[in-house]
């Protein structure tokens, strides 16, 4: 379990949930759920989720808590200290993500900051992510396939400071993938 007044030193229990998602990573494993409780999470630095995968019978599943809506997004008073400018970059297979709201990734330079980047992951759903008033609602990218995004929603995203304005500001982008 996650929550906005969690803890990482916690055990990560209903009642002594974890705060951020890379700390559940480094427990997680295929058959899992991994619930966010509902507020808002504000992260200061980019969740990096990497080498963690389910499988085809057992997926990893990042679900908000029912009935709540958790909401990530930048801490605004600490320096925008975020790897490939993006609040969640993920990397990984047989996932299932659902009821997630990302918010709060906006400029701060020339680069397109992102809600959500997903690269090199396949055979995953993203099902009712709500991904909004960043630079890129979220993109699908590199070595990825097979991946189900489900009544989802990416919108009022905008990238004013690039060089060509508003030309990446997408709400869903996929690209930069290899042929094949």
């Amino acid at each position: 379990y996650l929550s906005p007044s969690g803890n990482d030193f916690n055990p990560g229990t209903l009642t002594q949930p974890f705060f951020t998602l890379s700390k559940a990573w480094t427990i997680i494993s295929p058959g899992d759920t991994v619930y966010l409780r509902g507020g808002s999470y504000q992260y200061t630095s980019t969740q990096y989720l990497k080498d963690k995968n389910g499988n085809s019978s057992n997926l990893i599943k990042i679900w908000s808590y029912p009935g709540e809506i958790p909401v990530i997004t930048r801490n605004s008073t600490i320096g925008f200290a975020y790897t490939w400018a993006s609040g969640i970059l993920f990397t990984g297979n047989y996932f299932h993500w659902r009821g997630i709201e990302i918010s709060g990734f906006t400029q701060q330079d020339n680069n397109v900051y992102t809600g959500f980047r997903i690269s090199d992951s396949n055979n995953n759903i993203f099902e009712e992510i709500n991904s909004h008033h960043n630079g890129h609602g979220c993109v699908i990218t590199g070595k990825s396939g097979n991946n189900l995004v489900l009544n989802s929603d990416f919108h009022h995203n905008q990238d004013p400071l690039t060089t060509l304005k508003y030309n990446n500001a997408d709400g869903l982008e996929i690209c930069y993938i290899p042929a094949g």
